[in-house]
């Protein structure tokens, strides 16, 4: 991520920051994080990677959230951010499973 430059670059940290305040499943911030996503579709790789790198780093009560922005952005938008999220999606989903307890995975149905 740090050999982004110019556009691309401030996106990525615009997204992060946007990003940061999905602490909770949140239906409007993941509206809107979709929304931005659609934006800025052109730059969907730089999207997709700033979500995945969320996803390692936040922590396991974190993480459905970001699984639920993942998805709609999938179900809303489609390509290619479903090629992009699918190149990882295997891995992605261990790291929440074993990460998650079953309080996490069962917290409340999707917004």
């Amino acid at each position: 991520m740090n050999n982004l430059s110019g556009f691309a670059k401030e996106i990525a940290e615009k997204y992060r920051e946007t990003l940061s305040t999905l602490t909770f499943n949140n239906k409007i911030v993941i509206n809107t994080l979709t929304e931005i996503a659609k934006e800025e579709v052109k730059y969907a790789e730089v999207v997709t990677i700033v979500i995945e790198d969320r996803l390692k780093r936040v922590k396991s009560d974190g993480m459905l959230p970001l699984m639920y922005l993942i998805d709609s952005i999938c179900k809303n938008i489609g390509g290619p951010y479903n090629e992009l999220f699918q190149q990882n999606l295997v891995s992605n989903f261990s790291h929440v499973f074993q990460a998650s307890n079953e309080k996490v995975c069962f917290v409340e149905d999707y917004p």
